[in-house]
């Protein structure tokens, strides 16, 4: 069958030349029947808009549009491209660090770093940064200098470049330590492009190149003299030079000698060299006073200076425990106001009570309280003991208190006194405050029970108590008061019906504690308005409020010694005054008693203080005669 009979056969009789070989011709074709069957074809119907073919122009967009994309998909294959090929490039360049798995502490030792570029590239502007842990150093830098930065300059193709670290634990013992160490770099072929590698190691601290023994007794008596003793044994492999031992003390240990003698200050010995394996001991006698079942601190520490630092090389820390003292003391102070805290001319009553806990009778024995505090008024010192003014000390033996001369096993008895605190003292610097007021008891016999070794058995027994602060407020008023800047107008004697004017003054002192949240307030009485001038020289000043006739002054804080070191507080402020009838013949009230309340910030107790009210007998205006205040008509 020839070509043209099958288009015949697919097509129909139909001119061939029409065949839709694409959409476009079919919707043409369509057009043609409908303008033969009189309808409008669609394409009639477009407006000069739409004359232009929409498939086309989206076609060309898109077109575009993948040609840019292609464009920045393969910029970017090439920038990524690049550093991958930077990366596998210099991927060959790696560094180790070469150390001792495990060292002991206080032997100083060589850490290095070697790094290798088996790169074909030169790798520039090179540099290392190496951190040390917590308890290591670098030898010749100071105890907490924990990362050291070196430049490498350009390592070249195929070239070893290896860098030495000096290193010493001082602390640590019995731990693993973690060492890391960072390179970073530019290919020389990008610009600032930089690269880095990290890596780290672990060393293990075994033990210290001098051992350090510590003995003593398990617990001590307070007061009792006992030893310590101190062994060192070096174990390196080599001498050991410029050692020095320092014991660091509790204050409340006594020193009374040791063996060898300390270079100075009784606690410093200068060891010098040792030889491996030697060994050395010092021995020290001593006290401590605290309460029973109560740990005082001694720490031991063993150093030498290496390239001009001073290092640890081996310490210990421990623990002195006092034991029950078997003759028990107890002290007890107590305010005459308020057990807590005691006040200017309070009195106080201290009641030292003693035991005997031992199972053997204790002859001869001895009670002692020493007074320690500037705010004693020792004047009033009520006592049958024997008072020292020397050290301020009160003695009860047997002399005055018969009962003391055998204390039987479980036997116990008090002694007490009491004693005023000064309403005489005056803050002369800003420092003075916050005073406490205390009472050191001791208690004693030369029989000392076969089982403790000592000289004597003692107790001591401690207490003490605040001093709270006092804050005063005065009250003034005036007519003339040209100091203060204001003028008050009217007359002297004030008359019925008249306005006159006058300023209140309200002044705080504040003596040996700080005092917060400190509230003024007082009441104008019938007849008085106010003026609405005022001032103050702190940064509030009173307010008045219309409704309640109050006027109310609220102050922060107040520092101890205000008033008496420096300046008072003070505000003031004008009322205006007219008497009535009722007024005549006497002296008209002005303000009611003015009252402050405040917290004293050392006792954490209130304040409540306050000054009677002013009328217009004005007795702190020295202008105002007296008798001149009466109303008059």
């Amino acid at each position: 069958m020839s070509l043209e009979d099958l288009e015949k056969k697919i097509y129909g009789t139909r001119d061939i030349s029409r065949k839709p070989r694409f959409e476009k011709d079919l919707k043409a074709d369509k057009e043609v029947e409908d303008s033969e069957k009189g309808a409008t074809p669609d394409s009639w119907e477009r407006t000069e808009h739409d004359s232009y073919d929409e498939d086309s122009f989206f076609s060309k967009l898109s077109k575009r549009f993948l040609i840019i994309a292609s464009s920045v998909v393969g910029i970017v294959i090439l920038v990524v491209g690049y550093f991958v090929y930077q990366f596998f490039t210099v991927k060959e360049f790696s560094f180790d660090i070469i150390a001792p798995s495990e060292i002991r502490m206080g032997s100083p030792f060589d850490m290095r770093i070697v790094a290798h570029n088996n790169s074909p590239r030169v790798l520039k502007n090179t540099t290392l940064v190496f951190e040390i842990p917590e308890g290591a150093v670098i030898v010749g830098k100071p105890v907490g200098h924990t990362r050291e930065n070196r430049i490498l300059n350009d390592i070249g193709a195929g070239s070893v470049v290896e860098e030495e670290f000096k290193v010493m634990f001082i602390e640590g013992v019995k731990t693993k330590k973690k060492f890391n160490t960072i390179i970073s770099y530019n290919p020389d072929t990008f610009g600032s492009a930089r690269f880095e590698k990290s890596k780290d190691i672990d060393v293990v601290v075994t033990e210290s190149v001098i051992s350090l023994d510590v003995s003593l007794p398990e617990k001590v008596l307070s007061g009792d003299v006992f030893d310590v003793g101190l062994r060192y044994r070096n174990n390196a492999d080599t001498e050991l030079s410029n050692l020095e031992l320092t014991v660091q003390y509790s204050k409340e240990f006594v020193f009374k000698s040791a063996n060898p003698s300390p270079s100075k200050l009784n606690s410093f010995w200068e060891l010098g060299s040792l030889l491996r394996g030697s060994e050395g001991e010092i021995k020290i006698k001593g006290s401590v006073l605290g309460k029973e079942n109560t740990f005082f601190p001694m720490d031991i520490r063993i150093s030498t200076t290496l390239m001009g630092e001073k290092y640890t090389v081996s310490a210990k820390h421990v623990d002195i425990s006092i034991a029950a003292s078997p003759l028990s003391l107890d002290v007890s102070m107590r305010g005459s106001s308020d057990g807590a805290f005691v006040k200017s001319g309070d009195r106080i009553h201290v009641v030292l009570h003693y035991k005997n806990m031992t199972d053997v009778a204790l002859g001869n024995v001895v009670v002692r309280a020493q007074l320690i505090g500037e705010l004693y008024d020792l004047g009033t010192l009520v006592t049958s003991g024997f008072f020292s003014s020397v050290n301020n000390t009160i003695t009860w033996n047997v002399a005055n208190t018969p009962f003391l001369r055998v204390l039987e096993s479980n036997d116990e008895g008090t002694v007490s006194f009491d004693v005023s605190v000064r309403n005489d003292f005056i803050p002369k610097r800003l420092g003075d405050k916050n005073f406490v007021l205390k009472v050191r008891g001791e208690v004693e016999s030369p029989t000392v029970p076969s089982y403790i070794s000592a000289e004597k058995t003692i107790g001591l027994g401690n207490a003490e108590i605040k001093v709270g602060g006092g804050t005063l407020i005065d009250a003034q008023g005036f007519f003339r008061d040209a100091v203060s800047g204001i003028i008050n107008g009217g007359s002297i004697p004030p008359r019925m019906n008249e306005h006159t004017q006058y300023t209140i003054h309200w002044i705080i002192k504040n003596s040996i504690t700080d005092v917060v949240n400190i509230r003024v307030n007082a009441f104008l009485q019938a007849g008085v308005t106010w003026t609405g001038v005022v001032k103050s020289n702190v940064g509030s000043a009173p307010i008045y409020n219309p409704e309640t006739q109050e006027i109310i002054w609220i102050i922060d804080r107040i520092s101890a010694g205000r008033g008496f070191v420096n300046d008072p507080l003070e505000a003031i402020f004008q009322v205006e005054v007219i008497p009535s009838l009722l007024d005549v013949g006497r002296f008209k009230p002005i303000i009611g008693n003015t009252n402050l309340e405040a917290r004293d910030s050392f006792t954490e107790a209130q304040i409540i203080v306050g000054d009677s009210s002013i009328t217009t007998e004005l007795g702190d205006d020295p202008t105002v005669d007296k008798g001149k205040g009466t109303v008059v008509k």
